[in-house]
């Protein structure tokens, strides 16, 4: 309510739980994720890399095919070949955060998240959610899109003011960079 009375009329997200709240509970506001906005806006990344990745889809996005290409596009956009899992979109695997499971069925969490890593056979994994990145990077190779896009790769989670601060970068980036 406090957004729509404020004028607001659109908001960007990086987040998969937030892109699926705001899109089933936002009304009016319309709810799109950077990765679809950078690819519609014909961004290129700065600095391409070489290399091959299996791409890890969230699960919040996994009955969402347009995020799912757009995050497919960008990777390929910084020059990697992305080698697909039988196991992608609407079939994912989850990691084993989803849901807080790890806090009340920590069996299932390391399960799921010792599958992912079985599946993927030791191959680089890029995702678009940072609560996957961190997760399955504690067992694995794992970037984030964007840490990939803007070669930012942090070797540890940020903490909130460090990850505040980098909302604020990607903010600045946004105004300084896309016509609106």
């Amino acid at each position: 309510d406090k957004l729509i009375a404020a004028g607001v009329r659109r908001v960007l997200t990086t987040c998969p739980n937030c892109q699926k709240i705001f899109k089933e509970y936002g009304g009016p506001i319309e709810a799109v994720t950077v990765y679809e906005f950078l690819v519609d806006s014909g961004f290129t990344p700065a600095v391409p890399e070489a290399g091959e990745a299996v791409i890890h889809d969230p699960c919040p996005q996994r009955y969402e095919p347009g995020v799912q290409a757009a995050v497919r596009t960008l990777v390929r956009s910084c020059g990697i070949t992305i080698q697909e899992l039988d196991e992608r979109g609407e079939f994912t695997r989850c990691c084993g955060e989803g849901g807080m499971v790890k806090f009340v069925r920590p069996e299932f969490a390391d399960n799921w998240t010792e599958g992912r890593i079985k599946l993927v056979d030791g191959r680089r994994m890029v995702t678009s959610c940072a609560g996957c990145a961190h997760y399955l990077g504690e067992s694995g190779k794992v970037d984030h899109i964007l840490d990939l896009m803007f070669d930012t790769k942090p070797q540890i989670a940020l903490k909130p003011l460090f990850s505040y601060t980098a909302r604020l970068w990607l903010k600045w980036w946004f105004v300084k960079n896309i016509e609106w």
